[in-house]
Formats: structure tokens, C-alpha cells, sequence
């Protein structure tokens, strides 16, 4: 289990939010605060009577497996935002160029149309968490297994819609469910890197997680390159058989160094490896200054400036 809530230190950065958006900021957070209270409130009623059969864990209160809170998740979420598309309420639902899926939400969680790509799709797992909350979906979405959008010239066309305004102002008002995904996908880091992580090289592996897991920076590096470039152990996310995730930079880091700095460095190393062997028609060597801009957010000191 990873102990998320020593991030209560890492302030709001002064330029992410305007006055009016701290207001829906708040009511967002207040909405499912006092949801997850109310749900708290009726488990506590229903376990005080005796219960004929065993129940099963209610896996719509992600709080109940870990410690973190909302507060402390919304604080780790709104930097991945900012990386993301600056905290803008427009980049909330955005279709990059030469890209063949949507990117929805704070995390930018991929989307595919009809045809799927090799990376792992993370927005119908988002959808998946907000109906375990107890959020309505619209038939149109909750029951929509790929974009309704089938590329970006459809999804440019259509961003004044009626649908995409639902959208957009449902990722608005659920900052810190999403908050809250981003923060499981990183508990479920660790499980997947002892399962497919290479055994001779599962030690040193491990070693640079927990070294980054106890520290309240690390803890902010780790959430956000598992949204970035994601785990690392999904054979489909590979250019000439090398991956770029989460594994492959802990693999990369000495562990008798500065964890933070032997990060960055390694995970710079992995995206320039990721560059040279990419297909030359994606160009992805555009991308590259704005990836190593994130990865100079990993410092500590960047943290709190």
C-alpha cells in the first residue's frame, strides 16, 4: 500500500488556477466529500447489523483501501494537470494532432475510436471508477465502449456540441474523482512490475520505487510518469521491442545515487531511446522538449517553487 497522504506539504502552484476556477475547484471537492461521507455513514449503519451472508468489499470508496484523501489527491492531481494542458478547462477534452485517440481529463486518459492503438486506453477505466462512485452516465457514454468521435477532424468539428459540452463539463465537475484514479493507478503500479518486471532485474526495480514511495516529492514523480508513459509492462507499448514506462526508468537509475536525479536522468535516456526507435511518420521528435520540460518538474526544489 503506498502512503499518499505525506503529500499534504505540496501547495497548489500560485500561477495553476484563476479566482473564478478555484470556485468550481472547491464545489467539486465538497460534492464528493461529502459523498464519500454519506457512503461511509450508510457502510457503518449496514455493518452494525448482523449480517447473514459475507459481504464484499465496496469498491466504490477507493478511500477504504488506502489513506489518502481527497484533499491530498486533488493537490498530486492538479500538477498532472498543469502538465498536461496547463489546468485549462478547454484542454479537458482535447485530440492532439497525429494522434489517433481523444485525450479526456486532468490525466489526458486516452480514448480510442473503432481501431485501437498500442497504448493502454485509460479513459473507459475512468468511466468504470465514476459509475463504481455512484455517477450517472448518459447512455451515449456510460454505455459506449470506443469514441463516439472516429478522429480528430469529427471531434474538432463537433466541440461546440451538445454532447461534447456534457462532456466537458462532467471531467469539470469530478476534478477530484479523477484526482482519486490517478492515485489508484499508481497503487496498482507495484503489482504489475513484480509480475512482469525481469527477475534478475526485479531487485533494483523495486529498490528505486520504494525509494522514490517514501518521500512526498517522489511520491508526486511516480503518480505523474505512471499517467505520462504509464507502467511499462504492456507488450504492445514497445518500438523495437523497448519500452519508455515506469519500468524501464527504475530499471535505468544507479540506487547508490540521488533517486530524484538518477530519475530524470534516466527517464530522459528512455524517451530519447523511445525518439530514435519511434516510426518516422509520428515525427515524435517534436515532442521531445515538452517531455524533458515534465521530467525537470521532478526536482524537489521545482516542486515547491
Amino acid at each position: 500500500m503506498i502512503y499518499l497522504t505525506a503529500i499534504y506539504f505540496l501547495a497548489y502552484p500560485s500561477n495553476l488556477i484563476n479566482q473564478e476556477f478555484e470556485k468550481e475547484i472547491s464545489r467539486s471537492f465538497c460534492q464528493e466529500q461529502a459523498t464519500i461521507t454519506d457512503r461511509q455513514e450508510a457502510r457503518e449503519d449496514k455493518n452494525s447489523e448482523v449480517a447473514l451472508t459475507p459481504s464484499k468489499p465496496d469498491s466504490s470508496d477507493c478511500l477504504s483501501r488506502s489513506p489518502l484523501t481527497l484533499e491530498h489527491a486533488m493537490e498530486i492531481g492538479l500538477r498532472v494537470w498543469q502538465n498536461e494542458c496547463a489546468a485549462t478547462l478547454d484542454g479537458l477534452v482535447s485530440w492532439n494532432e497525429k494522434e489517433e485517440f481523444a485525450s479526456l481529463g486532468i490525466g489526458h486518459f486516452i480514448w480510442y475510436p473503432s481501431v485501437r492503438g498500442p497504448y493502454v486506453e485509460t479513459f473507459p477505466q475512468l468511466l468504470t471508477f465514476m459509475r463504481e462512485k455512484g455517477i450517472e452516465l448518459p447512455k451515449w457514454l456510460g454505455e459506449c465502449k470506443r469514441c463516439p468521435w472516429k478522429n480528430r477532424t469529427q471531434f474538432m468539428r463537433d466541440k461546440g456540441s451538445q454532447k461534447m459540452n456534457y462532456l466537458r463539463g462532467l471531467l469539470k465537475d469530478t476534478l477530484a474523482l479523477q484526482a482519486e484514479f490517478l492515485a489508484l493507478r499508481l497503487e496498482e503500479a507495484l503489482p504489475s512490475l513484480e509480475k512482469h518486471a525481469p527477475q534478475k532485474r526485479l531487485e533494483t526495480i523495486l529498490a528505486n520505487y520504494h525509494r522514490l514511495a517514501k518521500t512526498p516529492c517522489g511520491l508526486y514523480v511516480l503518480v505523474d510518469y505512471v499517467n505520462f508513459k504509464g507502467y511499462g509492462t504492456t507488450p504492445s507499448e514497445r518500438y523495437a521491442k523497448a519500452g519508455w514506462g515506469l519500468m524501464q526508468v527504475l530499471d535505468g537509475m544507479r540506487v547508490d545515487l540521488d533517486p530524484f536525479v538518477e530519475f530524470m536522468r534516466s527517464a530522459k535516456a528512455v524517451l530519447r531511446k523511445r525518439v530514435k526507435n519511434s516510426p518516422p511518420h509520428r515525427n515524435e521528435e517534436r515532442y521531445l522538449a515538452g517531455w524533458f520540460n515534465r521530467i525537470e518538474t521532478y526536482c524537489p526544489k521545482k516542486q515547491e517553487e
